[in-house]
């Protein structure tokens, strides 16, 4: 979507009045308390009103804003300029308050898109200064104006470790770690697919399977292979929702032992297994976002163990599949 803005006192028509602006887009990342995207949009546009959002799909330099809390309470805000052509501008600004960082950062990107302006001519000097780390408090006001926050998408990569819980495969719970990619679209519609795979293991796990034949226990270790994929994403600050939809493809090799057994027995089968899940994303700063998932994991296959002729253990068909992750995204 594009920012809505009246102009008065031309007669020349709104498109093309529109199409002789600068098309930019804008994206803030940040903690609590600190401007959004659509209020960092407004202290840029009211310093260089020379510029626009861009539409969806249509090419700009990206302004990329970055805030970060200290130890002591105070923030660091780092802008990064993506011009088309892929040369890149970055600065940092430090301050008391994330507002006078932003407002810092604003005037500095000001400067940047819109030289001519008369605010970036009369404050140039001022934002040079608050880079170099002296701002001071915010005395812009908010335009009245509708603002959406309208950047072009973006492609981005994401290396992800991950700890999981499943259960219905043995009486007892099976614990793994994994580690793997995803690619992710990044924009400012609902529609953000991503798509990725990742190589998970369990360990071995035991449990009791006295009801079943007594003095006797089983084992088992899962190894898979999980391609996974998401629609949409929605976001709320440093929060992100998505659902996803898994196939995990592998090997789950059981074991039986015991008193109980006239000898031991094992089983290697191959597995399969598909999911529905949804992850809470939580970004941390610097490219680093924490995670967690809960979904249910369907067994299509019918997964017996036989003690006997007569007494077997089955793995159940629907399981609970849960993680906690960590990812860095290369933006």
């Amino acid at each position: 979507m594009v920012a809505t803005v009246a102009h008065t006192g031309s007669a020349q028509p709104a498109a093309s009045r529109d199409s002789a602006l600068e098309a930019v887009a804008v994206r803030v990342e940040g903690f609590a308390g600190c401007p959004s995207s659509e209020e960092f949009w407004r202290r840029l546009q009211h310093r260089a009103p020379g510029i626009r959002l861009t539409r969806a799909g249509e090419p700009g330099r990206i302004f990329v804003v970055r805030f970060e809390q200290a130890e002591n309470g105070d923030a660091t805000g780092r802008l990064r300029i993506l011009d088309v052509e892929g040369s890149a501008l970055e600065r940092e600004v430090s301050g008391a308050t994330c507002v006078e960082v932003a407002e810092a950062l604003a005037l500095v990107a000001a400067v940047a898109a819109g030289p001519d302006s008369s605010d970036t001519r009369s404050e140039g000097g001022a934002a040079q200064q608050r880079a170099a780390g002296s701002p001071r408090p915010s005395t812009a006001e908010p335009l009245a104006v509708p603002v959406h926050d309208a950047r072009s998408p973006t492609w981005n990569l994401v290396v992800r470790g991950q700890a999981s819980i499943r259960t219905q495969i043995l009486p007892v719970s099976l614990y793994g770690a994994g580690a793997g990619f995803e690619v992710a679209r990044d924009g400012s519609s609902l529609w953000q697919p991503a798509l990725g795979a990742m190589v998970e293991a369990t360990l071995t796990g035991a449990a009791s399977t006295d009801h079943i034949v007594p003095n006797t226990e089983m084992t088992a270790q899962l190894t898979v292979v999980r391609l996974f994929a998401s629609p949409l994403r929605l976001r709320a600050g440093a929060v992100e929702l998505r659902p996803y939809a898994s196939v995990d493809i592998g090997r789950l090799a059981l074991e039986g032992r015991g008193s109980g057994l006239t000898r031991d027995a094992q089983n290697r089968m191959f597995w399969i297994a598909v999911a529905l899940l949804a992850e809470a994303d939580v970004r941390l700063g610097a490219g680093w976002v924490v995670g967690a998932s809960v979904g249910a994991e369907v067994h299509p296959l019918l997964y017996q163990f036989k003690y006997t002729d007569r007494d077997v253990y089955q793995v159940g068909d629907v399981g609970l599949i849960a993680g906690l992750s960590l990812s860095y995204r290369f933006e």
